[in-house]
């Protein structure tokens, strides 16, 4: 169960680390965004559910993209 208060703010020590963050469900895999000022009018202890497909397994995640070569 993921909530507002387990998101970054931007007045957090650790923000720089996390502000890449997205909240990312995982049923359907649809993403949004992942710090609390874009959920800003939701309560602190609200449980998140997707916008796509009402569940709760949500997830704070980290995109990695990696450039494969295909051809030099």
């Amino acid at each position: 169960m993921l909530k507002r208060k387990d998101l970054v703010d931007v007045g957090d020590s650790n923000y720089g680390e996390r502000a890449n963050e997205i909240i990312e469900c995982q049923d359907c895999g649809v993403e949004s965004g992942g710090t609390r000022g874009d959920l800003w009018q939701m309560p602190m202890d609200e449980v998140f559910r997707c916008p796509d497909c009402d569940s709760t397994d949500l997830a704070l995640v980290v995109k990695h993209i990696i450039y494969k070569i295909v051809k030099e």
